[in-house]
């Protein structure tokens, strides 16, 4: 769109500035009219099909099942009239579908008269309402319902092409004997079948779906698009006429939609859908010769002499809104597999096919809200007579060949001409009717929610019917970057943004955070999933609570006075603080730790700490970074010692910031990112007195303790203002949570910036004796018992990665390295110990240092590449070695997740060098579903209980890949017998010293 004006697109009749009150108000409206309409369906109509309104009679024009019932379905769930649906069920589930009615004879021996269902209204109206009402719901039985349906419509298939008759008698078999069929009627199936198989795993239903397919597929080739008739038969044209109107519009929409249905798997449905655009774009759209009006119309004869209807029909205006949704939702190789078939197609290859799919919405868009705004009563015709025009394609061409100033023929924006001439209007009516058609609104609707664009919104009369649904979203603040999901009862990710954050590193081995910095990055996620939430169809107050997430032991230091920080933050990976902890672990031996009324001391030092806090001193963990900003920055003393300094992770951050920071902000920390601190007592969940006298640290900083799944308080600001949070954990355990290891003896591992292997314990807090840690792995509510688990923490994993990428220029993407370590079979004898900042679980070394060894002349990038890969594994493997010992559980499965994991050369290395199969989940977004499972459970959204996880069945289900060992058990051995010589090479190599 370079060199369009800033608001080619822009009517000055929408103002575009609705406040969300009045979008709100009109919602209201739109449902009231709808219960008022269905109140009278229901009183006077029901169980008939339809209600006349001028007499309050029925009439059955849809085989006299209630056919308002099953279109009203879904409308129903989405404004939450949980009444009308119920009422509606025990209709449905006792509905025969039974097609005799009596005769002209009221004689009793008078047999019933059969007579037929039309295939495709039933399809569109009953099975798509059933299969509609049933994603949204999960009731069963109208999934029963519908599978019960598609049976009963099966003999309509019954034709050598597969293409489906005109009707079937549902009790008999009897089917239509007609030899034509027209697209909208037989290809205007596939959507509800395919989605009946994926459901009922019925193979019989895919077929159908499949030989429709197969049938459209072999009928393209010489038109260059559907065409509007078939004969039923041999499934091949029987005219050359190409149509975007009545007879052939819903077979053009399936070809798009089944293509996105099957997660865009289905590649004949998109190449039918690309080609059939292509030839609309050249041969069906024309412009008007006076006010420049885009519009579609049918065409006789193409290959003898093209001929257009001039027909402009309001069926088609279902056309600019199928345009956005491809244009908006397709990758960009779908705009380049299907190249130009025809002569008249060549003006294609000059265009970026992407924006002109979108210039022939808008123009569209554009002109079918004009046929409502040119008419005095706001309503638009079913038909008119358009002034021919030229080619839309030539009159691109043109514009294209004057260096593509201006805006693009037929669509800049008009003003509404309402005197009823021709040539006044460029169109005449020719069906002056308004037949209640939702074509036009339903494009300009789509046309928002895929572009975002207000006027565009305005234009619509109902586009402010947004849904009110029920989701939790997760606040997911990582080491490099923020993202915000929202997430479904059934896990499935509803919207999400995710912004990156500078990370500083102001001298070797330190790593810090703006803190500022980060919860502008949480601010923005939040706004923009919301917009993604609205343009999805979806109100923004839909999410009842939001968990947090986020990077554990990062030490954050902030202003009680001001709420602003005093200084950054400092990363969970920096180890500036190697001195400290040589200090701290001389004062164990010297001066000692009081533990149970006495002064522990060496030795006995250690393990008492050890039985306090789970954890060893390491300069992983924030007490430690907290003294080393009070004893070097003169602004974190300075506050402490005058009472003003707020200390916390990031979590405790984050919610005092967004409950309101200085201005009555809430100053709390979760049990899971508290027992990361060194100061909390991990049986007491409370902050230990002995241990804040041994770090030096006022009590008067410390959060307030409280536990993982509670509500703390509301969000006071921004799109989610009124929002409860009501979910904390840390990052590790929330993907402990996320993967449903609730119970004893599961266990997880998430690879991201580094690895972390979590094994629940239960009730029982395990004290390791073999280099993990013993740490909390949620507490459910204030009155809830703490779950523990054994954590093993490896400081490097996918940073290794990126090192290889910013540091070393070995691949351009973290995803090369995969490619790069594929073209060796092993790394030559070459390991590599990322101990680029030490070595954490099970080693618990500060000094160790990064170290590649076996390097030779033979050595190749690929093989470093390879050895950064088996690092992963093998440090993975020393964490379970040490997880056996404490645990006496040898896994023989290790479920896995984060970002590390997306390679399947890391997890088959993973697999050979760990000796154990590898799950990974389909749906690995584990993090963000943890805290937002957390929430859930605590206001009882969706029933989600984290104490009964028979609560969580219907969560996460996606299924997973497995990958197992290929390796040998001798090669096995002998390599991680050379990891093991590496590794004790690694260490004690750098030297620290006592900070006073």
């Amino acid at each position: 769109m370079d060199g369009f004006p800033n608001n080619w697109h822009h009517h000055p009749h929408h103002d575009g500035h609705t406040t969300s009150e009045e979008w709100t108000r009109r919602s209201e409206e739109v449902k009231q009219a709808f219960l008022h309409a269905y109140h009278g369906y229901e009183t006077y109509a029901a169980p008939h099909d339809e209600l006349r309104p001028l007499t309050n009679r029925s009439v059955n024009n849809f085989n006299g099942w209630g056919v308002t019932m099953y279109d009203a379905l879904d409308t129903m769930i989405l404004m939450g009239l949980d009444a009308e649906f119920a009422r509606a069920l025990p209709h449905i589930q006792n509905a025969n579908f039974n097609m005799s009615v009596p005769g002209p004879s009221t004689s009793p021996r008078q047999q019933p008269v059969q007579i037929l269902a039309p295939f495709f209204e039933t399809v569109i109206r009953y099975l798509g309402g059933l299969l509609s009402a049933y994603a949204l719901s999960r009731e069963p039985i109208l999934l029963e319902r519908a599978d019960h349906l598609a049976h009963l419509l099966s003999p309509a298939f019954d034709t050598h092409s597969g293409l489906p008759v005109f009707g079937v008698n549902t009790v008999t078999g009897r089917i239509s004997s007609g030899t034509i069929g027209i697209l909208a009627e037989v290809a205007s199936c596939q959507l509800e079948y395919t989605y009946l198989a994926h459901l009922t795993g019925k193979k019989e239903h895919y077929d159908r779906s499949a030989k429709i397919m197969l049938a459209l597929e072999q009928s393209i080739s010489k038109l260059g698009m559907l065409p509007q008739k078939f004969n039923l038969t041999s499934g091949l044209p029987i005219d050359e006429t190409l149509s975007a109107g009545a007879a052939s519009d819903s077979g053009h929409e399936y070809l798009l939609k089944l293509y996105l249905l099957t997660a865009k798997s289905d590649e004949t449905s998109l190449d039918l859908y690309i080609q059939t655009v292509n030839r609309i774009l050249t041969t069906l759209l024309y412009v008007s010769p006076k006010r420049g009006l885009l519009y579609v119309t049918d065409i006789f004869n193409l290959q003898i002499s093209p001929k257009p209807s001039r027909k402009f029909e309001h069926l088609s205006c279902f056309l600019p809104g199928l345009l956005a949704l491809g244009a908006q939702t397709l990758p960009d190789s779908a705009f380049r597999r299907s190249p130009p078939l025809f002569p008249d197609q060549q003006e294609l290859v000059h265009h970026d096919l992407r924006e002109l799919h979108m210039l022939a919405a808008t123009g569209l868009a554009e002109s079918c809200w004009l046929m409502y705004a040119d008419q005095p009563t706001g309503l638009g015709p079913d038909e008119v007579l358009m002034q021919q025009g030229e080619l839309w394609i030539k009159e691109m061409q043109k514009w294209r060949k004057r260096g593509r100033r201006g805006i693009p023929p037929g669509v800049g924006e008009k003003e509404p001409v309402h005197s009823t001439q021709m040539k006044d209007r460029d169109y005449a009516l020719r069906r002056p009717s308004y037949v209640l058609r939702p074509e036009t609104i339903e494009s300009i609707h789509l046309m928002w929610k895929t572009t975002g664009d207000s006027p565009t919104k305005e234009s619509a009369t109902t586009p402010a019917m947004l849904r009110h649904g029920e989701f939790v979203g997760s606040l997911d603040c990582g080491t490099t970057s923020t993202r915000f999901m929202i997430f479904d009862r059934y896990a499935n990710v509803v919207a999400q943004h995710q912004i990156e954050f500078p990370q500083y590193y102001p001298q070797p081995s330190w790593h810090e955070h703006d803190a500022e910095e980060i919860m502008e990055t949480c601010n923005s996620c939040i706004e923009e999933a919301c917009v993604e939430l609205e343009k999805l169809g979806w109100t923004k107050e839909s999410v009842k609570a939001i968990g947090i997430t986020n990077q554990r032991e990062t030490t954050v230091a902030w202003s009680r006075k001001t709420g602003k920080p005093v200084s950054r933050a400092i990363v969970w990976d920096d180890s500036r603080t190697r001195n400290n902890v040589t200090h701290f672990t001389n004062q164990l031996n010297s001066v000692g730790l009081e533990f149970e009324g006495e002064m522990k001391r060496g030795e006995e030092g250690v393990q008492a700490l050890k039985k306090l806090t789970g954890l060893p001193l390491s300069t992983y963990f924030s007490a430690i970074k907290l003294r080393w900003m009070l004893d070097h920055w003169e602004t974190v003393r300075k506050a402490h010692d005058e009472d003003d300094l707020l200390f916390g992770t990031v979590e405790s951050w984050i919610v005092y910031c967004l409950t309101g920071g200085v201005n009555g902000g809430i100053h709390v920390s979760d049990v899971t990112n508290a027992s990361r601190t060194l100061l909390m007592n991990l049986s007491k969940l409370q902050w230990d007195p002995a241990l804040l006298k041994f770090f030096g640290i006022k009590p008067s900083v410390l959060p307030k303790i409280v536990s993982s799944s509670e509500v703390y308080g509301d969000i006071a600001h921004g799109s989610l203002k009124g929002v409860k949070i009501a979910g904390l954990a840390g990052d590790q355990q929330a993907a402990l949570i996320g993967n449903k290891c609730l119970n004893q003896g599961e266990a997880k591992c998430t690879y991201g910036t580094g690895a972390f292997l979590l094994f629940c314990t239960g009730g029982d807090i395990v004290q390791s004796q073999h280099g993990l840690l013993s740490t909390v792995a949620y507490q459910d509510g204030p009155n809830g018992k703490p779950v523990y688990a054994l954590e093993g923490s490896i400081g490097v994993a996918g940073s290794a990665i990126k090192w290889l990428r910013d540091s070393m220029y070995m691949v351009a993407t973290a995803a090369d390295v995969n490619t790069l370590a594929a073209k060796v079979p092993n790394t030559g004898g070459v390991y590599f110990v990322t101990a680029l900042g030490g070595l954490l679980a099970p080693y618990w070394d500060p000094s160790a240092s990064g170290l590649l060894i076996g390097l030779s002349s033979y050595t190749t990038p690929a093989h470093i590449a390879r050895a950064t890969l088996e690092a992963n594994a093998f440090m993975t493997r020393a964490v379970l070695e040490s997880m056996k010992l404490d645990s006496k559980v040898d896994l023989k499965h290790l479920k896995v997740d984060g970002g590390m994991t997306n390679g399947d050369m890391v997890m088959s290395i993973l697999a050979d060098l760990g000796g154990f199969t590898v799950i990974r989940p389909e749906m690995r977004e584990s993090t963000a579903l943890g805290s937002a499972l957390l929430a859930g459970s605590a206001i009882g959204l969706f029933n989600w209980n984290i104490a009964k996880p028979e609560t969580l069945a219907d969560v996460n289900t996606a299924g997973d890949n497995r990958f197992t060992p290929q390796m040998s058990d001798e090669q096995r051995e002998k390599a991680w017998k050379g990891w093991q010589r590496a590794v004790e090479r690694a260490r004690g190599w750098e030297e620290s010293v006592d900070e006073e």
